[in-house]
């Protein structure tokens, strides 16, 4: 029970998608997602670099997390 309530208090819930299957994400994507960003301004002589991180990381990573929970719930039931 408690390790069910430190998660909830690390991760911010995104709701239910499909079939009542609950969604979070931890506050480390947006951490990673910060680092990644910081990593991309370095290079300010390309700017579509920038573009491409903020642009593709961001829905790649939330999409990994998404197919994660999916996969959790359906693995274990």
């Amino acid at each position: 029970m408690a390790a069910e309530t430190t998660q909830r208090r690390s991760a911010i819930s995104l709701g239910s998608c499909i079939g009542g299957i609950p969604v979070t994400v931890h506050y480390s994507f947006f951490l990673l997602l910060l680092i990644e960003f910081a990593n991309a301004v370095r290079y300010t002589a390309y700017p579509m670099f920038m573009l491409f991180v903020v642009v593709l990381y961001g829905p790649v990573l939330l999409l990994t997390v998404v197919v994660v929970s999916f996969y959790t719930t359906f693995a274990l039931s």
